[in-house]
């Protein structure tokens, strides 16, 4: 992308934009369309290409493939789940890879991951990665993950049965994914009031599975023909009883609980129906209410944050376009004195030519309908001036916030 050289001729002066501005606006107008945060570095030039190359399409469809692969090597490591049959007597043969290969490939996945950490907080800055707790958590997790790797290559792939960084590999998918990261801070704010509900259904079940082994006391059969109480089957000690209460809170299996013992005394459904009614229709709505309110309330300040990282890029954008190099008329004719008068300076005008942003819009990322879009508009606001000023630039990029589909 060259220069941009324009004579005012009502100024009588000539008006430049260099390449790197061009760039920085590019770059604004991108972060914009992606609701991005424009805390990040925005000079030398070559920070800017490294910035529009890591957010290219290709490089997160790479890094996006990167991930998948190190989320599907579980199923060929060992101990390997990949066989024809889940059956354990028939097919004993499964295909597992070499330790080596798993080792290695791990290993390059890793140093990637590291990679893409590094070339993150160099974009942004030091200063800035600190408040980001993501990134933070990135260095960290793959930290662990590497040390247990080496731990993996000391005693071998079958020698070392607990691998903590198995556990680990579905946060490298909540990094690259907007959606995964809102749902993790939405449950981490709304993290006391549910752990609240969870002491109340703790207490609850804790309460109900003692008067259950009350009420179900262990039978001693007088003699072998005796035919068992079935009531007490699922209430013979404390931690069996509290096991099964959570199965009857939780999953549908109501008969398999509660028909043996009320098929030994009817009056047994009270206690059931007490319990169900306290714990699956008041605790198990009240925790769904809670979490539904405080996601719909973190989605929506997630909506507003958005918005406004986007109006805060576009006026940005803006105002780098509004700085030009000015040469005087007076000194267009002898290089010295072009180049002791050339200034950068925002022009008292609050408007940029069409010219200049036509070149931004045609040079960035956006999909070539929007590009359309937006320059067909913004033609439309210029007139026959060719002067974009910012209620009309601002006016243009609503167009950002249609439901564009991005390619």
């Amino acid at each position: 992308m060259s220069d941009i050289m324009i004579d005012n001729p009502h100024g009588g002066i000539r008006e430049s934009w260099s390449e790197e501005h061009l760039v920085q606006a590019i770059v604004l107008l991108e972060d914009a369309y992606s609701f991005r945060s424009i805390e990040h570095k925005l000079s030398p030039p070559y920070i800017l290409r490294l910035y529009r190359l890591y957010w290219s399409k290709r490089f997160q469809r790479l890094l996006t493939f990167i991930v998948s692969c190190q989320l599907l090597l579980i199923f060929i490591q060992y101990p390997s789940s990949l066989s024809r049959t889940s059956d354990l007597r028939q097919d004993r043969t499964r295909l597992t890879l070499p330790c080596g290969i798993q080792l290695f490939t791990e290993f390059v996945c890793l140093i990637i991951f590291y990679i893409d950490a590094i070339m993150r907080t160099y974009l942004i800055g030091l200063k800035n990665a600190r408040k980001k707790p993501w990134i933070i958590a990135n260095f960290l997790i793959t930290t662990i993950s590497m040390v247990d790797l080496i731990f993996s290559c000391i005693f071998g792939c079958q020698g070392k049965t607990i691998n903590i960084r198995f556990l680990l590999r579905p946060f490298y998918m909540a990094v690259i994914s907007q959606e995964m990261k809102k749902i993790f801070n939405s449950l981490r704010k709304s993290f006391l009031q549910i752990l609240s509900v969870t002491i109340l259904l703790g207490i609850h079940v804790y309460f109900f599975s003692v008067i259950g082994m009350i009420l179900f006391p262990p039978a001693r059969k007088d003699s072998p023909s005796e035919r068992p109480n079935e009531g007490t089957k699922y209430f013979p000690d404390f931690p069996d009883a509290l096991l099964n209460l959570v199965v009857l809170l939780t999953t549908a299996n109501n008969p398999d609980i509660t028909l043996p013992a009320y098929s030994k005394n009817r009056l047994y459904i009270i206690y059931f129906a007490v319990f169900l009614t306290i714990g699956l229709y008041c605790l198990m709505t009240l925790f769904t209410v809670i979490k539904m309110n405080t996601f719909k309330e973190f989605f929506t300040t997630s909506m507003q944050n958005s918005l406004f990282r986007r109006r805060l890029a576009v006026r940005a954008c803006f105002d780098i376009l509004l700085e030009r190099q000015v040469i005087p008329s007076s000194s267009l004719t002898t290089t010295d004195d072009t180049t002791t008068s050339l200034l950068t300076q925002r022009i008292t005008r609050t408007t940029t030519p069409m010219l200049v942003i036509t070149r931004v819009i045609n040079g960035s990322d956006l999909p070539e309908p929007l590009k359309t879009e937006l320059v067909d508009t913004l033609k439309r606001y210029a007139g026959e001036n060719n002067e974009v000023g910012w209620d009309m630039f601002a006016t243009a990029m609503l167009s950002l916030d249609a439901d564009v589909q991005k390619s």
